[in-house]
């Protein structure tokens, strides 16, 4: 009977990796990226308060944005990449204003993102935004570092002394505990 069941699992192991593959055909860092991209639209709409229009005219124009400054990083990242491994072969000069090149296209693609945005936002809720956008990099970071626990990231700071605290803590005075005499923290 063991026989039978061995032979069983043996048939339909393939079976069942091959249906598992088929529905979960995404990279994990594709699967990754889905997850940073819902955090950061959760983050930006808590943070800014759209209102329904500027979220219709916003979204399209930051995924533009995002898209082609993903894009302008990897180009550099991978010139980076191969100036390491071939740096003997080429000429200095050339390969710093190359990455000085990246440094204007990213300034460039920024400028073209700000005269789009103020076609429907003020200046105030621009710069807004880009400090919505530093406050997400650093709420990534600490997430990343697990300096929060909860899944907005927000509050159970462990801080310098490692303790949770979820808010202001009462003075020694009002503390109650068994020994008084001690200001427990």
């Amino acid at each position: 009977m063991k026989l039978y069941y061995f032979l069983f699992i043996i048939a339909v192991f393939p079976y069942i990796t091959a249906c598992s593959s088929e529905t979960n055909s995404n990279s994990p860092e594709e699967e990754m990226h889905k997850i940073y991209r819902g955090e950061k639209i959760g983050f930006f709409t808590d943070e800014m308060d759209f209102t329904e229009e500027e979220a219709l005219r916003f979204w399209p124009v930051y995924n533009t944005f995002q898209d082609k400054r993903d894009s302008l990083w990897k180009s550099q990242r991978n010139f980076l990449r191969d100036y390491k491994m071939n740096e003997k072969s080429k000429n200095g000069s050339d390969v710093l204003q190359k990455y000085l090149d990246f440094d204007k296209a990213k300034s460039d693609l920024q400028r073209e993102y700000v005269e789009k945005l103020q076609a429907f936002m003020t200046d105030e809720r621009i710069l807004q935004l880009f400090y919505t956008e530093y406050q997400f990099k650093h709420f990534m970071l600490n997430r990343i570092r697990g300096r929060h626990g909860h899944r907005d990231g927000r509050g159970m700071g462990r801080g310098r002394g490692g303790r949770n605290m979820d808010g202001p803590q009462p003075p020694c005075e009002e503390i109650s505990s068994p020994m008084p005499e001690k200001c427990v923290r």
